[in-house]
């Protein structure tokens, strides 16, 4: 049985205190690791973006030039369920696309989430989704979601992926 009873984890770029983790939880290591429960907030003050480019580059080409990440997240994990909030913003987000030479200008990106993983039946819910993208303190992008959306992520019969659940309106 491995317990963190609570671990807090502290990063700091030259000097200045950008990212702190906390995290109680306890999780059972035998023939099939078990989590059994999992608690934690991420908070981050000024994080420069480009710190992200190296998880960024997992699926993309896309790299952040220059930015400031500011917000938090807290995530419970128990042995059914895993559950979320993030609240995130960046400012003066600065894009290098690999495809264009062509200078993006600095945007404002906010992000907002809250959902669910259901770890017996594998489904994914999403309660809230909002993002808003702002240049020059114009909205040029939003997306929100006006209902939860629910993800059966269970393989089916057919060998086909997951399907999307809920409700059979749009």
């Amino acid at each position: 049985l491995l317990k963190l009873d609570p671990l807090t984890i502290s990063v700091k770029l030259k000097s200045k205190q950008v990212a702190t983790l906390r995290a109680t939880g306890a999780g059972r290591f035998a023939d099939a690791t078990e989590l059994n429960a999992l608690n934690g907030t991420l908070q981050l003050t000024a994080l420069p973006g480009e710190t992200l480019n190296p998880l960024l580059g997992l699926w993309s080409q896309t790299r952040i030039g220059r930015a400031q990440i500011d917000g938090h997240a807290d995530v419970a994990v128990d042995e059914g369920h895993a559950r979320w909030q993030v609240d995130v913003r960046g400012k003066g987000l600065h894009l290098q696309l690999s495809d264009t030479s062509t200078d993006v200008p600095p945007l404002d990106l906010q992000i907002k989430q809250r959902g669910e993983f259901d770890r017996m039946v594998k489904t994914l819910r999403l309660d809230q989704l909002n993002v808003q993208v702002v240049e020059r303190r114009r909205s040029v992008a939003t997306l929100s979601l006006d209902q939860p959306l629910t993800l059966n992520l269970t393989q089916g019969k057919e060998g086909r992926g997951s399907k999307a659940g809920g409700s059979s309106e749009p």
